[in-house]
């Protein structure tokens, strides 16, 4: 009993202990970023020879140190900041003093970041960025948990992005909170984010949207896609919660949607915004001026060029739609001169035969190519071409060739040892091309090593991601 004692007693020291010298370890970082004594894992903090990170610590002094935001880092390993206190403020660029550099994730994790900053505006692991040929790539967040509560730009990597790119970067799960302009992935986007997906919980009141809450003039998005529960008052959106001339292209949404008003499955209010080549599967519910799609199709004056009408082009939306007045199958209210051309919606899984825009169509009429191609979609395959649309077999809704994992023959999002099966029966025989449903990846024709490499490099690529 009384060894039993000794080793209870032990165990509570070093827990109590542990609680002491984790704030410590802290403030004494604090107090070493403030003198500029800042050493990462390795590097110079150039384009290159990027400061490398690997720790918390390494990720904290970097939040800490603000003469390093123009310098270029590199992630090296997975970081778990589970044991972090959620009232240290691990942040990285601000209003005053922006990040303008580059961080390459290189395909890593962080996990568990959290960001409880109640009375804060530009929240995220980057709060700002401002950083012309630099910005965020390739990294990936799992389960973060970004709180702005009464903040305006509010995203789980980025608050707000004045200028620079968001490129291949994902937010797998997690939880964002925000009042205005709050994003599964980035907050207010003023620049580019691109080849990003979005999966989490979103909420906030205004320009609330699954992947960025809201972009703005000349922002660009592309080959993005968003799974997520987005909630908010009004401009609430699958993917975006509003977009003022903005080019939004080759992307998709699905999940759930839902607010008073203009509540888009993709977008939730478009103002002089080009939407091109793009889908949503969201279901979507509000009170009034909701859409399969876009919730609101409008015009935006712009000073130097004059009223931008909104644009919609060979779009198509299969969600539930629930609404009140102006609700439609496509677009809840689309206004006078903007532009809706070749798109569609699904009159069966929306549960509406009215829309605004658009041409409403059976599942079956929406699940065969030549319906599409004959509204002048581009289904071409030629090699190496991602801006297409594709159908591998019918029946099936039209997704992008960039979503389509060369060699996942079985259309799980994985490939596997029943994908290598599937190849194999087709070893040395002629075939069609597999964005058509073949086992072609090559172009060729033919089934050989080649489409083999192509397979096992998209294999150990799923398994270097976690899937």
């Amino acid at each position: 009993m009384i060894g039993k004692s000794h080793r209870v007693n032990d165990g509570a020291r070093r827990s109590q202990a542990g609680r002491v010298l984790i704030p410590m370890a802290l403030l004494l970082l604090s107090v070493a970023t403030s003198r500029g004594q800042v050493t990462y894992s390795g590097g110079s903090g150039t384009r290159e020879d990027p400061y490398l990170i690997s720790t918390v610590r390494d990720l904290l002094a970097l939040a800490a140190n603000t003469n390093d935001w123009s310098s270029h880092f590199r992630l090296i390993a997975d970081i778990d900041m589970a044991g972090v206190p959620q009232d240290t403020v691990c942040m990285i660029g601000d209003a005053t003093i922006p990040f303008r550099g580059s961080f390459d994730g290189a395909g890593r994790k962080i996990l568990h970041f959290t960001c409880i900053c109640p009375d804060r505006n530009r929240v995220g692991l980057f709060g700002h960025i401002r950083a012309i040929g630099g910005g965020v790539r390739d990294l990936c967040l799992i389960d973060p948990n970004v709180e702005g509560a009464t903040g305006v730009s509010v995203g789980a990597l980025v608050g707000h992005l004045g200028t620079g790119t968001v490129t291949g970067c994902r937010v797998e799960g997690g939880h964002v909170s925000g009042a205005m302009a709050v994003g599964g992935l980035v907050g207010w986007n003023y620049a580019t984010i691109e080849e990003c997906t979005a999966q989490a919980e979103v909420h906030g009141q205004y320009s609330v949207g699954g992947l960025v809450g809201l972009c703005g003039s000349d922002a660009q998005v592309r080959h993005c896609s968003a799974d997520a529960q987005v909630t908010g008052i009004g401009r609430v959106g699958g993917l975006a919660g509003a977009c003022t001339v903005t080019v939004l292209q080759w992307s998709s949404a699905k999940g759930y949607a839902a607010g008073s008003s203009y509540v888009g499955g993709l977008v939730g209010c478009s103002e002089g915004a080009t939407i091109m080549n793009c889908y949503s599967a969201t279901s979507v519910k509000g009170d009034s001026i909701v859409g399969g799609l876009v919730g609101y199709n409008g015009p935006s004056c712009n000073c130097s060029e004059g009223r931008l009408p909104g644009v919609i082009l060979n779009c198509y939306s299969t969600g539930r739609v629930t609404g009140g007045a102006e609700a439609g199958g496509l677009v809840g209210l689309d206004e006078p001169d903007c532009v809706v051309d070749g798109s569609f919606w699904n009159t069966e899984t929306s549960g509406m035969t009215t829309s605004t825009g658009g041409t409403g169509l059976s599942t079956a009429r929406l699940q065969t190519q030549s319906m599409f191609v004959h509204a002048g979609w581009n289904f071409s395959q030629e090699t190496g071409t991602a801006d297409t649309w594709t159908i591998r077999r019918e029946p099936q809704y039209p997704v992008f060739a960039w979503q389509v994992l060369a060699g996942d023959f079985d259309g799980d999002a994985d490939i596997d040892l029943a994908d290598l099966s599937a190849l194999a029966a087709c070893w040395r025989q002629g075939s069609t091309p597999f964005a058509t449903g073949g086992a072609d990846m090559t172009g060729d024709r033919q089934i050989d090593a080649r489409d083999l490499q192509i397979l096992c490099g998209n294999w150990l690529m799923g398994i270097k991601r976690g899937r």
